[in-house]
Order: C-alpha cells, then structure tokens, then sequence
C-alpha cells in the first residue's frame, strides 16, 4: 500500500517485522518502538521505513504497554516489567516486589512508575522499578487497565468498577465514576482541560470537573469498542476494534473517520510522531500503516 492523495490515504511501514499484531507504541526523539506479540520490541530510526528486533532479555512478548521517560524504557507485558536504559539493546526483568506479573498498563507521574495488574491492583515504584509495593487504598476492582494524570491528580480505569482518582499520588483512592454508563476503562487522555475516557460498548465520555461528573460525547462515533485515546497537536484520536480510527478537533463534540485505505479496521493503538499517525492493526501483514501530514487529518 502506498500513500498518495495529499496524505489522506494509509501505507504500509512494516519492513523488517515477522508478525501482524503490533500491542504498543512509544516514540523518543527519532527512535520509534513497536511491541509486537509473539516477537518482540522492534525499533525504528528512520520514521517506520524499516524496524529492527531489540528483544535481547524479554522474555514475553504479550505486550501491554510501552512507557519511555527520557533514556529509561519500561515495557509492560503478561509476565512483568522489563527496563532499558541504552535504546532497548539489552532488556533487564524489574519485578521485586510485584506479586503479579501480568502487567495491563504502564504509567509515570513523576518519578512514581505504576503498573497495573490483571486481578492484583495497581503497583508503584518509586525507585525507577527496582522494587515495588501496593497501592490499592480505595480501590474495589482488582483489575487495572489504564492510566493517566490530568490537573495534577492520577486517574486509573478498570474492567469493571470504573474510574479511581488519586490527589496523594496514589497513597489513597477515590471513585470517579459519575456519569459513566460503562465501566469498564480501557483508554484515557487528556488535553489538559478536559479528561477522556473509553471502553467497551458505550462509547466516549469526557469531564471537565476533575471526573465527578462524566459526559457522554458520542456524536459521529459508532457504538464501538475503544483501544486507544490519544491527544496530540490539538487533534484527538480514538482507535475502535473493528470500526477503524476517528479524529476531533473540537475536544470530541464530532468526530471523523480516517478510515480510507485501511483494510483492516481492527486496531489495537495509535502513535503520532511528527507530522506522521501510526495504527498498529491486527490479524493481516499491512500490521503498521502511516498516515501523512496532520493538517491534512
């Protein structure tokens, strides 16, 4: 697939990588990292033309999330943390202190590193992963699988039991979940004004008072399962399992597809890295597409 039409079409990028399901994305200047299930981190030095394997030390590829805080990258996957330090050329396991390992998300406020498990709460550290202890004071669902900070307060979303906020940077935890008709929390994203959320089944909702009351903002979107949010360059991004990707650029009061050229609308997390958007898809080889200029979006 090639890109033409003044940016508005997809291409395929995925010279060098052995498998069709990329889980995670991540970006640190020019380097561009790809979890890729099955296989491993790939890395891209040449804005996704080509990717190298940087696995040396991983050893599970079902990736969760990728976090990247300046030359420190952290990889979340169903059986811990692994950490780098020299552009994922060798990967250590980082997971004193954690009782579980299957890792659904990957978080940093600060210096405090959280993780959040699959049945066991959410995790911290606050020495960069070298160990790890509980931070679960509030929480009622054991299931943590997204992350963010908005306005100086941490917010996490569950499989189940919504929206716990943190205003002790996770010392203690409250529920947020007012206005929510889903509660099952697997994305988030902020503009620094108003905080996003999705999930499964009931579609968008944002808050602009801190997550105590949520507002379904659904108009031009499909009743759809949401993977990813995203918010970057005044643009954000949503991308569904089955129904493609969507953008607003009105803080999500309309949405539009950009879905043209996109065989396959099963999509498991976006990137934006310069003036380029990245999909990670499923199931078929054309496993990274790009889409060009921003502002032709």
């Amino acid at each position: 697939m090639s890109q033409n039409n003044n940016g508005n079409s997809w291409s395929s990028v995925n010279i060098g990588i052995a498998n069709p399901q990329v889980w995670a994305f991540a970006s640190n200047g020019t380097e561009i990292y790809a979890g890729v299930y099955g296989v491993g981190v790939y890395k891209s030095v040449n804005n996704g033309v080509s990717w190298s394997l940087t696995n040396n030390g991983i050893t599970n590829t079902n990736f969760s999330k990728i976090w990247i805080n300046g030359q420190d990258i952290f990889v979340g996957t169903y059986d811990g943390v692994f950490y780098s330090n020299n552009g994922g050329t060798n990967w250590s396991s980082i997971n004193v202190g954690l009782t579980n390992l299957d890792i659904r998300t990957l978080f940093m406020d600060g210096t405090d590193l959280f993780a959040g498990t699959n049945d066991s709460g959410l995790f911290y550290s606050n020495n960069n992963g070298a160990t790890w202890s509980t931070a679960n004071v509030g929480i009622y669902n054991s299931s943590i699988i997204s992350a963010i900070s908005h306005n100086s307060i941490i917010f996490v979303g569950s499989e189940g039991g919504g929206i716990y906020s943190s205003i002790n940077n996770g010392l203690s935890w409250n529920a947020s979940s007012f206005g929510l008709t889903n509660c099952k929390i697997s994305a988030m994203a902020t503009n620094g004004v108003k905080l996003y959320a999705g999930g499964e089944s009931a579609g968008f909702f944002s808050t602009t008072d801190n997550g105590n009351l949520w507002l379904s903002q659904n108009s031009g979107l499909p009743i759809c399962i949401i993977t990813k949010l995203l918010f970057e360059d005044s643009t954000l991004y949503i991308t569904t399992w089955g129904d493609g990707i969507f953008s607003s650029s009105d803080s999500g009061a309309s949405w539009t597809s950009l879905n043209t050229g996109l065989t396959n609308l099963y999509l498991n997390t976006v990137l934006v890295d310069g003036t380029n958007v990245f999909v990670g898809t499923n199931l078929e080889s054309y496993i990274l597409m790009i889409k060009g200029s921003l502002g032709h979006l």
